[in-house]
């Protein structure tokens, strides 16, 4: 998953995936050529998600 910011209305938009058009679903701005940026995962979430796939191997 990955995210742009919108220049216009500087929110942050996701998606799966970093190619193709992109509009802003608030202001309707084409963020098609804006860089993508990696989602920033805090680190507790991270440690719950670390140990929910060890979980899921166990079974």
């Amino acid at each position: 998953m990955v995210r742009k910011e919108c220049a216009v209305c500087y929110r942050a938009s996701f998606s799966s995936s970093g190619t193709g058009e992109w509009d802003c679903p608030y202001c309707g701005e084409d963020l098609s050529s804006e860089p993508v940026l990696p989602i920033e995962v805090n680190p507790v979430f991270r440690q719950v998600l670390e140990r929910e796939a060890d979980r899921r191997e166990l079974e």
